[in-house]
């Protein structure tokens, strides 16, 4: 009787131990995906930036809608997606105004359907 009543809890208690283990992996395995997950975001903001234009004497300014910071100048859009292209050749621009985006291989802008 006292051998069943050792094999139950030496089960039991292997039965705990692993379910620790499995816990902890499964834990582990979510936290590194979170990880992932966040430096993705954080990369995609750094190379994405919303286009706010302003417009002064004829020529066009562009700036990052979200700093404020400015991006290009041109009189033309050829003249700013050039500018683009030299400074930030990996970057994707949307164009607020439009709803088109403007990234590489093309540099052509495209609609981009946002869901609101």
């Amino acid at each position: 009787m006292e051998s069943i009543i050792s094999i139950v809890l030496l089960g039991f208690g292997i039965y705990m131990v692993l379910s620790i283990i499995g816990a902890f992996i499964q834990g582990w395995n979510q936290s590194s995906a979170n990880a992932d997950e966040t430096a993705i975001k954080e990369k995609l903001a750094a190379i994405t930036h919303i286009v706010r234009e302003e417009q002064h004497n004829g020529r066009a300014y562009w700036f990052d809608a979200d700093n404020d910071k400015f991006l290009a100048w041109g009189d033309t859009q050829d003249e700013i997606i050039a500018t683009l292209k030299a400074r930030w050749p990996e970057h994707i621009f949307y164009l607020n105004e439009s709803g088109k985006i403007l990234c590489k291989p093309n540099w052509i802008p495209m609609p981009f359907p946002v869901n609101k």
